[in-house]
């Protein structure tokens, strides 16, 4: 089996600021699903202050993922969130965002050997 890696980065952005980086070690783990046309990104651990960042810009955000499994190159999806879909359950500490759109970048398709 061939090893798979994602990085998760949510960022405002107007500012650029970083709210939640899946490559820092912070106790958060994500789920992504596809759901017929929509994206589903499900994240536990974030706590109140990050998750409550992320619902406050919930109209700015970037939503990255990026997906490498080994000898391929890194592949980047950028996720275009619904802001009515972007809640947070302070009691189970769930944060969920829907993207409605993906774009997709293979590097091999911008830069030739």
């Amino acid at each position: 089996m061939m090893a798979h890696h994602e990085t998760l980065l949510i960022k405002h952005a107007v500012t650029g600021r970083m709210l939640a980086d899946s490559r820092q070690d912070q106790g958060w783990q994500y789920l992504f699903r596809k759901n017929g046309t929509a994206f589903e990104i499900t994240v536990s651990g974030l706590g109140t202050a990050v998750a409550g960042d992320i619902v406050r810009w919930k109209a700015e955000l970037n939503v990255f993922r990026f997906v490498q499994t080994e000898g391929s190159p890194i592949i980047k999806h950028w996720y275009y969130i619904d802001p009515e879909q972007v809640m947070h359950d302070p009691a189970q500490d769930v944060l969920s965002l829907t993207a409605v759109s993906e774009i997709e970048y293979n590097p091999a398709d911008y830069w030739a050997d």
